[in-house]
């Protein structure tokens, strides 16, 4: 009887378990909370709904309509409106950290050499040059540590020490020009 009452709790743990949703792996890459492929009550429990959203009818690189939600200053989410999954994360206020740690206002030489440790930089596919900053972490991800806001490109120049990341990205490389 015993034995019949523990396979029966076994069971429902199980059940409940799995019904639980997919669970997030520690190492997944996100910002702030925020993975690729979250859909928009994911994020919106993570940051809330105190957010300005627009909409954009041309796809462009992406390949669908989506969405802009932005949220206070620095956190934009880009959702896919037919795959209603977030296909891009750039964040400018130095209060959202990567999974590794990384934030914005860090020292741009730590930043990298900490995902240099675990992770490769690729190459442009238009100069074959590897492109500083920018890391392949998994699953077509990049995460794309931007030093220099100003030059309107996600292109990094020589990392010199006295830089500091000024923006993140978070986005598949198959949207990336």
């Amino acid at each position: 009887m015993k034995q019949i009452i523990a396979l029966a709790v076994v069971g429902v743990m199980l059940l409940i378990g799995g019904c639980a949703g997919e669970p997030r792996d520690e190492t997944t890459p996100s910002i702030g909370g925020i993975h690729l492929g979250d859909t928009r009550n994911q994020v919106t429990d993570v940051l809330g709904n105190d957010y300005e959203e627009s909409f954009e009818e041309e796809g462009g690189h992406f390949g669908e309509p989506y969405y802009i939600l932005d949220y206070r200053e620095g956190v934009k989410v880009i959702i896919g409106k037919d795959s209603g999954k977030v296909m891009q994360v750039d964040v400018t206020a130095p209060d959202m950290a990567t999974d590794m740690g990384v934030k914005v206002g860090d020292k741009a030489i730590e930043a990298i050499a900490k995902y240099r440790e675990k992770y490769s930089e690729p190459e442009s596919i238009h100069s074959g040059e590897k492109l500083e900053g920018w890391f392949e972490v998994g699953e077509g991800a990049l995460v794309i540590l931007d030093v220099d806001r100003d030059d309107d490109t996600i292109v990094n120049p020589q990392i010199t020490s006295d830089m500091e990341i000024e923006m993140i990205r978070l986005v598949y490389s198959r949207y990336i020009d």
